[in-house]
């Protein structure tokens, strides 16, 4: 049985050494254990709700006391165990022309190039939470992991997984912000994690790369404008995307890693990491899909889908906002290859006749249009 290794432990201290063991036995890279605490955050989260940041994600604003009082989602909660596991090395992609549009990727960030995180962290979490329980059936359990409403990256912050960056991502010193996050709320009595030597709340100091990569401006220290942010743009808005934003998409087809790749914390290291659970990528995040074919995608269908997104996060998108995207960047293309221009126009008129194509695809492809003719009359 798992765990049946470990000595049963006594008090809040034992008990600490005892769930950081069970859960590295599970293959999690980081380990850090808190106390449930009202968010040091809320009015910087009711602000930036207030401006609209958050864009279509009404759940952000629907759900906000919660997010800001992780007692809340277990009213008996003693202990937060947040793990994580490392999904990418920070390896950069290569670097790939294409003059036919026929053979244009769209890309796809890196989280989603592998199985679905959220079932590869919740399946070992609900393994851990079986085990606790077996140890302590008095106690009360709730998991969370990107599925209830928790400021995940404060509460890791606080059981010193990481610290929040200015991309307002959970960096780990050296090692970056390649890590999923996961966490488990329970009434157990669990010694908080001990704060390391040398710690700082800013892992970022005077360096603004992240800023500096973000080509729609989405980013200011500390702070992310969703409703600009590449991720939120191909993921979570559900209606057009706007012209402001062509030219700007960087070949995302499905999230984006800019803000990452740029920092220095992300860079693929040669040396070994103090842990090495830390500083290598979990086994169950091999990549399987990197890219897509941009043209063909244009003529799918639900099957054609449903045979991609299985067991995957790109299930996420609709078939309809994966052709959005794909329209985008197809436009950009057209904007960059004139020799191109013609059969993609030829595509996009097809695709805003076609009556029985999704609206979002038909509106899409009618603001690709415009914004291909107002480029092709503004002066060079």
């Amino acid at each position: 049985m798992l765990g049946a290794d470990l000595a049963q432990p006594e008090n809040a201290i034992a008990r600490h050494d005892w769930v950081v063991a069970m859960a590295h036995k599970l293959g999690f890279a980081l380990v850090g254990i808190t106390r449930p605490e009202a968010s040091s955050r809320s009015t910087e989260l009711r602000a930036w709700l207030a401006q609209g940041k958050h864009g279509e994600m009404s759940y952000l604003a629907d759900t906000v006391a919660d997010r800001c009082d992780p007692r809340r989602l277990l009213p008996t909660a003693v202990s937060i165990i947040c793990v994580a596991d490392r999904y990418h090395d920070g390896a950069r992609d290569r670097e790939r022309e294409f003059d036919d549009p026929c053979e244009a990727q769209g890309r796809i960030a890196r989280y989603a190039r592998s199985k679905d995180y959220h079932n590869l962290v919740r399946d070992r979490l609900h393994k851990l939470r079986h085990a606790m329980q077996s140890k302590f059936p008095d106690a009360t359990f709730r998991l969370t992991g990107d599925i209830q409403p928790l400021m995940e990256r404060e509460v890791h912050a606080q059981a010193f997984n990481g610290m929040i960056g200015k991309n307002s991502l959970l960096l780990v010193p050296g090692e970056g912000s390649w890590f999923l996050l996961g966490e488990l709320l329970t009434s157990l009595d669990i010694a908080p994690s001990s704060r390391p030597p040398n710690w700082s709340p800013d892992p970022c100091g005077s360096c603004t790369r992240c800023i500096d990569a973000c080509s729609t401006g989405a980013i200011t220290p500390f702070s992310v404008d969703a409703s600009k942010c590449i991720s939120y743009l191909t993921i979570e808005q559900r209606g057009t995307i706007g012209p402001e934003f062509f030219g700007a998409m960087n070949g995302w087809l499905f999230g984006c890693d800019d803000c990452q790749t740029a920092c220095p914390h992300c860079q693929p290291k040669k040396r070994r990491s103090v842990d090495e659970r830390v500083g290598v990528v979990d086994a169950r995040y091999a990549q399987r899909l990197s890219e897509l074919p941009l043209f063909e995608l244009l003529g799918w269908d639900e099957a054609d889908r449903a045979r991609l997104v299985v067991s995957s996060a790109l299930k996420r998108a609709s078939l309809a906002m994966l052709k959005r995207n794909a329209i985008v960047l197809l436009a950009e293309f057209a904007e960059h290859h004139a020799s191109a221009r013609a059969m993609i126009e030829a595509r996009l008129c097809a695709l805003q006749r076609d009556t029985q194509e999704d609206t979002l695809v038909r509106e899409q492809a009618a603001i690709a249009l415009a914004w291909l003719a107002a480029k092709a009359a503004s002066p060079q």
